[in-house]
């Protein structure tokens, strides 16, 4: 439990733990409702419009995308829900939700950058940049996207590090 909520406190920005300069980021253990709701989540369609159904599935999602094995599994559930997304009317998934998987997206591959990881840092960025568009009009964010997307190019040529992370809700 102390190392789940450590991994929890330093996705939302904190700082637990100490990592020797340029080590790889620990990945965190794995879920163990991995398969049921990445099956959830591929059979979703725009009818299943139950708001505590939406709500569930959200919050199953964010366990997953912290609890994930490996960085390729996170990337296959994070592609899953931006493909739920791009089906959905507008406002129909949780604003909330959205936010936090696009931040949290972008801010992996900031932090994979950082840690030299640049396929993988890539991959992550170019996620978070799919899904900042489905973020609520209140979102913090919504003014830095070019910016962003200026971080993003600099990464794609292999620049320097990313110091650009995004706040999340």
């Amino acid at each position: 439990i102390a190392n789940r909520r450590r991994h929890r406190c330093h996705a939302r920005g904190g700082r637990a733990g100490v990592r020797a300069r340029g080590s790889r980021p620990p990945d965190p253990p794995g879920p163990t409702l991995t398969l049921p709701v990445e099956g959830i989540i591929a059979k979703w369609t725009p009818s299943d419009s139950s708001a505590w159904l939406r709500a569930g599935v959200a919050f199953c999602l964010r366990d997953l995308v912290e609890l994930r094995q490996t960085d390729r599994e996170g990337l296959g559930v994070c592609s899953q829900a931006l493909e739920v997304l791009r089906g959905l009317p507008a406002g129909e998934y949780p604003e909330e939700e959205v936010e936090w998987l696009a931040t949290t997206a972008w801010n992996r591959g900031v932090q994979l950058h950082r840690f030299g990881e640049g396929e993988s840092a890539r991959q992550w960025m170019s996620l978070g940049l799919e899904l900042f568009p489905h973020c609520g009009e209140g979102w913090r964010g919504r003014n830095e996207v070019g910016k962003y997307n200026k971080y993003y190019e600099e990464a794609q040529q292999g620049g320097r590090p990313v110091a650009a992370a995004v706040e999340g809700c």
